[in-house]
């Protein structure tokens, strides 16, 4: 599956959201990203599953990376 290249992006209040939940669960499941908002105040994002894994995957790739390379620094300091 290609990933888009631009992302789609939709705002609803949470008291429409919440009659429209589960197309708006399948529109970020397609890679649309829905921002909630609570009195006209971003407070949640819909992103697809998919995505979410591959960023918690980033995240914790990154935050590997610099675990190990602090490592390395403090035994070549120490």
């Amino acid at each position: 599956m290609q990933k888009p290249t631009t992302w789609m992006t939709s705002t609803y209040p949470i008291a429409e959201a919440r009659g429209r939940i589960g197309e708006l669960a399948r529109r970020a499941a397609q890679h649309e990203h829905i921002t909630l908002t609570d009195r006209g105040v971003p407070t949640a994002v819909l992103i697809s599953a998919a995505e979410l894994e591959e960023r918690l995957g980033q995240v914790f790739a990154l935050h590997a990376c610099s675990r190990q390379r602090g490592v390395s620094e403090g035994r070549m300091s120490g």
